[in-house]
């Protein structure tokens, strides 16, 4: 299995994930046992049929359903592995089976973005004082009175 990331714009990050036959084998074999579970074959109980004969049948759409799951399950497993701060939902922009029955992924993603602070101990802030005499004061009161008044 090969595994590259390359950055695409400022936060976005491109994963390919290329995975031989061998790679995939695991992930197939279970996708296979699952699929056994709920196979209906003429002849068989359902559940009941053999492995092989659910393999003849519907190998190629298992695998080909398979497929999605396995690169999310390989691209959480490397985000979690190398910690990268991913940000929103992950996009599969490409699957492709290579010619060595392997596959190819392409998910792109986004990180958060890394924010460093800088030093604002020299900035100088002045804060307005109001000063309120006795007209503001007398003014206000008035107003009050005159919205809360009744007849």
């Amino acid at each position: 299995m090969n595994i590259t990331i390359s950055p695409t714009e400022k936060l976005g990050h491109e994963m390919v994930i290329t995975m031989t036959y061998d790679d995939l084998q695991p992930h197939f074999s279970k996708a296979f046992s699952e699929a056994q579970r709920d196979a209906q074959i003429d002849g068989f109980r359902k559940g009941k049929a053999p492995l092989a004969m659910v393999k003849q049948r519907f190998g190629a759409a298992i695998e080909r359903q398979a497929l999605p799951d396995i690169a999310q399950s390989v691209f959480a497993e490397e985000i979690q592995r190398q910690e990268i701060p991913v940000s929103g939902i992950p996009m599969m922009k490409k699957s492709t089976r290579t010619d060595d029955k392997g596959a190819e992924f392409v998910i792109y993603y986004e990180v958060s973005p890394t924010i460093e602070l800088q030093d604002f101990s020299s900035i100088v802030v002045t804060k307005p004082v109001k000063e309120f005499t006795e007209d503001d004061i007398d003014g206000e009161v008035y107003r009050l009175r005159l919205r809360i008044s009744t007849l």
